[in-house]
């Protein structure tokens, strides 16, 4: 939130704790927090009583974020608590001209929640975005990063912005030339139905919204003239999509999935079963009890209305870990033949503790595929929970992986922000969506610029020409590091490891031809996809 509010000189943020002010003022400081201009006051009480809102001027705040007690407390409890805050201030209709943001720990809860909040309520399970944005990234590299930096203020992120009188009945492609400091992403209408990569001869209309990447809000301003863009020649969308398609194999998947967490496990099975095909298996490896997760996997499936798992074809639960060291003849046999790996955190593990399991797991999956003769990492994206862990994926050449302490709070900021911002995020997250990020070579857009000199407002051109929107590309690399660093000891083995993908959305140069090789560099596009049709599983979900 200070980092969202620091182009306007920063906001007053008021936390409603049940801790004392000293307390919770003492962990803000801890986190090492810079305000950025905003003002960060800690109130102590409980959203039941009246007196207790009034002292935060709950009536005439801009947004409202109600979240459980603790995250150490019970799902049921937390969902308790937000319920309880929603009917006390709906009782007497605060926020009067803002909205609230209500967090929800269990699904089956949304629906009450959301009817007891009326419309000025957006209830948000945020489980479910972890979910989807973790099976994403097995399938497309770098997408933890990107959502990262979408949703999170620090770089370039989205925003909405009213379509100009003067724009309207111009198509979007030309709209998207007057607009040099921000990308047009797409349109949402006057009825609210998200639009992206709407195509180039699309004609905006009164009423509608951009969907806008921008640095800040100051970007938004368009110039008067057109950026003038040279031609290059690319692929229409049709030819486009058959290049996606030869270059496409299809088959069914093997999952291997590291750790037992009832909170993240759920939508990542759901997010699986919309994406994978028929035939498809799921191997569950964790300590908890063969039974017990047994259970909860049945559960699961009669929780969506008596719909079992129609891709996944099997699951098969197995007692053990990736510990460093413990390596039995059944998990190296899974680990060889899975095509991709999930690594979540032990539910009953501290932080610190369950991301030194993961790096451990990692390191050991690797270690075996190689070992059994593999030539190439299989995408593995684990699960890490403490904020220094970061920096240590990175030193092993890990740049996939979920950080569950920083992008749900990315989501929220947002999100409490710009609450109709919560669709763009859903459409591009799903399995099923009209348009979803995606990275290619540049080849998938045309077959006569393989290696060349190209600026980013060309390659923009040429991918519009598909129908597709281009938001970034990878940075160009820099010089080698130390012969004797880790990352070089790492990697300097016949065993290839997943690419590094540094990406630089909305580059602020866009004019500035850069060196540009089909092998190692990528465009980070917002892809048109062919089909947007759901089925129960994503009906229900």
């Amino acid at each position: 939130l200070c980092l969202c509010y620091a182009p306007q000189g920063g906001t007053c943020i008021v936390l409603l704790a049940n801790e004392s002010a000293s307390t919770v003022e003492g962990a803000i400081r801890e986190a090492g927090i810079d305000n950025r201009g905003s003002k960060i006051m800690v109130r102590r009480g409980h959203p039941k009583n009246l007196v207790d809102l009034r002292e935060v001027s709950a009536d005439t705040c801009r947004s409202i974020v109600l979240d459980g007690i603790s995250r150490d407390a019970l799902r049921e409890t937390r969902d308790n608590f937000v319920l309880q805050a929603l009917i006390s201030l709906q009782g007497v209709g605060w926020p009067i001209n803002g909205h609230i943001l209500a967090l929800c720990a269990i699904e089956k809860n949304q629906a009450i929640l959301e009817k007891i909040g009326g419309p000025k309520t957006h209830v948000m399970h945020l489980e479910k975005f972890m979910g989807k944005i973790m099976v994403q990234s097995s399938r497309t590299a770098g997408l933890c990063h990107v959502m990262s930096s979408l949703f999170g203020y620090a770089d370039s992120e989205f925003y909405l912005h009213p379509v100009p009188e003067s724009f309207f009945g111009m198509s979007f492609g030309r709209a998207n030339r007057n607009f040099p400091n921000v990308i047009l992403a797409g349109v949402m209408s006057k009825i609210g139905k998200t639009i992206l990569c709407p195509g180039a001869d699309y004609k905006l209309s009164e009423g509608e919204t951009f969907i806008v990447i921008a640095e800040d809000e100051t970007a938004l301003t368009p110039s008067i003239d057109d950026t003038p863009v040279p031609e290059v020649a690319g692929y229409p969308r049709e030819l486009a999509l058959d290049v996606v398609r030869e270059k496409t194999v299809l088959q069914p998947d093997n999952i291997l999935i590291v750790g037992w967490n009832r909170e993240l496990l759920p939508s990542v099975m759901y997010e699986l079963e919309n994406c994978m095909l028929a035939g498809s298996e799921v191997t569950i490896l964790a300590t908890k009890s063969i039974e017990d997760r047994e259970k909860y996997i049945e559960m699961l499936q009669r929780r969506k209305g008596g719909h079992y798992f129609k891709n996944i074809g099997t699951i098969k639960q197995v007692q053990g870990s990736l510990e460093a060291g413990q390596r039995s003849t059944e998990t190296i046999q899974l680990i060889t033949n899975a095509t991709r790996a999930f690594i979540l955190g032990d539910e009953n593990t501290p932080p610190c503790m369950s991301d030194a399991s993961a790096l451990a797991a990692i390191l050991l999956i690797r270690e075996i595929l190689e070992s059994a003769g593999k030539l190439r990492m299989i995408p593995a994206v684990p699960e890490i929970r403490d904020v220094s862990s970061a920096r240590l994926c990175r030193h092993i050449h890990v740049y996939d992986f979920l950080e569950t302490s920083v992008i749900p709070a990315q989501i929220i900021s947002s999100l409490a922000v710009q609450p109709k911002i919560a669709p763009v995020l859903l459409s591009l997250l799903s399995s099923h969506g009209a348009a979803q990020v995606r990275t290619y070579p540049i080849s998938n857009h045309s077959s006569q610029l393989l290696d060349c000199n190209i600026s980013f407002f060309e390659a923009m051109n040429l991918v519009a020409q598909s129908g597709d929107v281009l938001i970034g590309w990878t940075k160009e690399k820099a010089d080698e590091d130390d012969p004797n660093s880790l990352e070089r000891r790492i990697r300097s083995c016949a065993f290839e490891l997943l690419p590094d993908t540094d990406w630089e959305i909305n580059p602020p140069d866009k004019t500035t031809k850069r060196r540009w090789s089909d092998e190692t560099d990528l465009l980070l596009v917002i892809s048109w996809t062919e089909s947007s049709e759901t089925d129960d599983w994503q009906e229900e979900y």
